[in-house]
């Protein structure tokens, strides 16, 4: 059977096998997919769905598989990838499909949103529209901030509760920060706490930030923390989801508060261990 690496006409490299310890096979992609390819690694930061794609496509440098040349498919959030393996191991992509919904519509979809202060009602309000980054240039002191949702009624109700938690944890002066525009993240959760799906939609998150080297202030709220623990439990068992999009020791500038942690893998001493093995700053709990 001919290798990918000898039909040099049909397919692109877009990850090497030697460019780092984690990266066990050669990534190939199809010559004419290799500008979407291209624009993929460079723009993801951007959008969530992009990362788990780019993260997807290193993931396959290590997955196990028979080295048949027979196709195969990862479903992912958003789209689904198809590949094969060859008898040398290399990987080649053929397929990337794209969720036409890939954008939920909805009032109170999982996703992030915007909590801006309003100066006339002298409120924090969520906003409606569903975004798929984190403003990292936003923020209080160099520093953007981000909160996690527990259960709550709905995005609205976490939105002007969480901020409480926020200024708490992070011993934030009210009028330094109730000004017009002024904003913070909110990763809401309707339901299904600590699914993988969410999980790993956070865990694309926090990628976005550490590529950045941007400094973050994280609250993470009730039944929130068995989600962020299973996306650093993600990030622990896969050293290389960091290294690929991120720059070296970028996690220190991911500062974690757990206010009221529930879920599996939350008592604090779990807690403790795991944001000292993936290299968060935890501030308390």
């Amino acid at each position: 059977m001919t290798s990918i690496s000898q039909l040099n006409r049909t397919w692109q490299l877009i990850i090497r096998q030697d460019e780092s310890s984690n990266v066990s096979r050669n990534v190939y992609v199809l010559k004419q997919h290799y500008p979407l390819w291209e624009e993929l690694k460079r723009t993801h930061t951007g959008n969530y769905y992009k990362t788990i794609i780019v993260r997807t496509a290193h993931q396959l440098c290590s997955m196990a598989g028979a080295r048949n040349g027979e196709s195969k498919s990862l479903d992912l959030e958003g789209g689904s990838l198809h590949y094969t393996i060859d008898a040398k191991g290399d990987v080649g992509i053929y397929l990337l499909e794209i969720n036409d919904s890939i954008s939920p519509s909805g009032n109170q979809n999982t996703g992030v949103y915007k909590v801006v202060y309003d100066q006339k009602s002298k409120k924090w309000q969520t906003g409606d529209e569903y975004r798929q980054h984190l403003e990292l240039d936003h923020g209080w002191n160099n520093i953007h901030y981000a909160a996690v949702s527990g259960k709550f009624e709905d995005k609205e109700a976490a939105g002007r509760k969480l901020i409480e938690h926020i200024r708490n944890a992070y011993k934030l002066v009210e009028r330094d920060i109730n000004q017009f525009n002024n904003h913070y993240s909110l990763f809401w959760q309707k339901d299904q706490h600590s699914s993988d799906k969410q999980a790993s939609i956070l865990l694309a998150l926090l990628q976005q930030a550490m590529a950045r080297d941007a400094r973050v202030n994280w609250l993470v709220h009730g039944e929130g923390a068995g989600t962020f623990v299973k996306a650093m439990k993600k990030l622990e068992a896969n050293p290389q989801y960091q290294r690929m999009m991120a720059h070296e020791e970028s996690q220190q500038y991911q500062n974690v508060y757990f206010s009221n942690p529930r879920g599996k893998g939350t008592r604090k001493k779990q807690l403790e261990a795991l944001c000292e093995k993936v290299g968060f700053n935890l501030v308390d709990i």
